[in-house]
């Protein structure tokens, strides 16, 4: 089984009739309409499902593969990638002064999570791309930085993210890597880094490292590091190799088609993107457009295992139904339905937060100032709940499937279990889930008087107040009012104990998200669920993720407060 079937209607309701696409366009000078972004996203779900699907058991079977310094890729990908830039997915959301179409950021949302459901591995370059695009165009003001944003945007150069290293993982100011100033504006790179996806492929001739090394003298912690764009090749004919090169790839769990990289760094010239001693700082733009898409990983690859199971459930003719007539399919077993309705319950809102915080994103770019700084707030504020969510989701979904195939599902050439251990690494990689609860705990909820906390709380609270007389927004309420008490609890915490907040920073987060969930599927209902609900038998999705997923608020309320009995432990 290779078939993936992109959620096309699903995409279409949520972006028209949930999150205002058309408003987002109203505020652009572009001219993009509604049938253009149709037109998109029809043509993606082509491409993911006709061109990128077939590639995902055979870059899990072949992987990528390493010898004598240089990677290449499984059969196919070298073809599907040309085809990839050919037809202009590189550019999609890129600014139009650079070749890019200039579209949005919602939509280009969209059509990442076609490309992921179709092929994750294949996704992770497209990603990095955009991610260094946007970091180069706001802060690359060197020569290297000019000539290559075009050939980003054209997918003519890879990209590359190089924080990690062996003693300096979600603590990168501990890196040891070290930039030496050579007198002519350029530095010297002397050091180790490693998990670099993409650090070497056949796909593209250049690629662009980005590489946060300790400066000369700088001393140490993270305000001693900057930021510094490495080329693969120094020259635009390729003749001039740097001294950047990888030296081992990792072999995985899962995502076994993308390379990991050891990148190796032998006085490797660079140039300094911004200031001194700004590389922490400033890698985050980019960061934060990978963390945004890594939410999504967990929903694409949801998707697509939840669209196998489904089909699967329908075809599969197994035992007797409740009044003894048999077999019958799957489908007809109460349990069977019930994992395919809490797969989906969680699905559809957790896309729906994650494209929510990405509108934010467009609208921190195209309002007026009060607008965008509130829409900035809230789309920061929603960065890590987004990532913790869907990369949960995701995983959660996947086993689900493989539950929902049986014996079946255990075995390989049905290839959800794939699904289970490629999603397995959005919880880890662009900052640990941990991580992003101790973030969202100790500044998202407190930095500038709670100014991201409280842009969460208006917007939310004003849509209860549009939609109080609709069903479930009375117990929404009462849980919401229960999330701002304990928000108050923790901030009060955080001054008298920190330690003992901070073991409660995980589920803090998770009533958060159940919470915004919950808000998801307010939006949801009020618009139309019957739209999206994927089958008349099976209960109504959003009465079960409020009778059944919802409730969890309360034990995550009690988890976060009640850590006294281990945390010194």
């Amino acid at each position: 089984m290779s078939s993936y079937t992109p959620p096309l209607p699903q995409q279409l309701f949520l972006l028209e009739r949930v999150l205002g696409l058309q408003d987002i366009l109203d505020r652009r000078a572009d001219g993009a309409d509604l049938d253009t972004c149709r037109a998109v996203l029809e043509g993606a779900s082509r491409f993911a499902s006709g061109i990128l699907a077939p590639l995902n058991a055979v870059g899990d079977r072949v992987g990528a593969s390493f010898s004598a310094g240089h990677v290449t890729m499984p059969p196919g990908f070298a073809a599907a990638y040309d085809a990839f830039v050919r037809q202009g997915w590189s550019a999609l959301s890129a600014p139009r002064e650079l070749g890019g179409q200039g579209l949005p950021q919602l939509l280009q949302l969209a059509v990442s999570e076609m490309v992921i459901g179709g092929c994750m591995a294949f996704a992770m370059l497209p990603l990095q791309q955009r991610a260094a695009t946007k970091l180069l165009a706001m802060h690359g003001q060197g020569e290297a930085s000019r000539r290559l944003l075009p050939d980003l945007v054209a997918g003519r150069c890879g990209a590359t993210i190089a924080m990690t290293e062996a003693d300096a993982g979600s603590d990168a100011g501990r890196g040891r890597t070290r930039a030496v100033p050579r007198g002519d504006g350029l530095y010297e790179l002397h050091g180790s880094k490693m998990f670099i996806s993409y650090g070497d492929h056949d796909l593209t001739r250049q690629i662009a490292h980005i590489v946060l090394a300790r400066e000369a003298d700088a001393g140490d912690g993270g305000r001693g590091m900057g930021l510094f764009l490495v080329r693969k090749w120094l020259d635009d004919d390729y003749r001039i190799r740097n001294a950047a090169h990888v030296t081992a790839i990792e072999h995985k769990m899962g995502l076994k088609a993308s390379p990991t990289c050891v990148l190796t760094l032998d006085g490797a010239v660079g140039e300094r993107i911004g200031p001194a001693g700004a590389g922490l700082r400033l890698i985050f733009t980019m960061i934060n457009v990978m963390r945004l898409e890594v939410s999504l990983h967990g929903v694409a690859i949801g998707q697509a295992a939840y669209g196998r199971a489904r089909a699967y459930a329908d075809e599969r003719r197994q035992g007797s139904d409740a009044a003894g007539h048999g077999p019958v399919a799957l489908i007809d077993h109460a349990d069977v339905r019930r994992n395919l309705v809490t797969m989906r319950a969680r699905l559809d809102a957790t896309r729906a937060l994650v494209f929510e915080a990405a509108r934010q994103f467009d609208l921190a770019e195209l309002a007026g100032p009060d607008e965008a700084a509130n829409a900035r707030a809230l789309a920061e504020f929603l960065l890590p709940v987004c990532k913790v969510a869907g990369s949960e989701a995701g995983f959660d979904i996947a086993n689900l499937a493989v539950q929902v195939f049986g014996g079946h599902g255990y075995v390989t050439d049905n290839g959800v279990e794939q699904y289970v251990r490629d999603v397995r690494v959005a919880a880890i990689f662009e900052g640990a889930n941990g991580i992003q609860a101790i973030d969202l705990l100790t500044r998202k909820l407190v930095d500038h008087d709670g100014l991201r906390w409280q842009a969460f709380i208006r917007r939310v609270r004003a849509d209860v107040g549009a939609l109080a007389g609709r069903r479930r927004a009375p117990e929404f309420a009462i849980a919401l009012n229960a999330l701002e008490d304990l928000a108050v609890a923790m901030r009060s915490r955080l001054e008298r104990d920190r330690d003992l907040a901070l073991a409660g920073a995980t589920p803090f987060l998770n009533m958060v998200a159940i919470i915004a969930l919950g808000w998801m599927w307010l939006r949801l209902d009020a618009a139309g669920i019957g739209e999206v609900e994927p089958d008349p038998r099976l209960p109504d999705v959003c009465d079960y993720f409020f009778t059944n997923l919802f409730p969890l608020h309360e034990i995550y309320r009690r988890q976060a407060f009640d850590q006294a009995p281990w945390r010194r432990a």
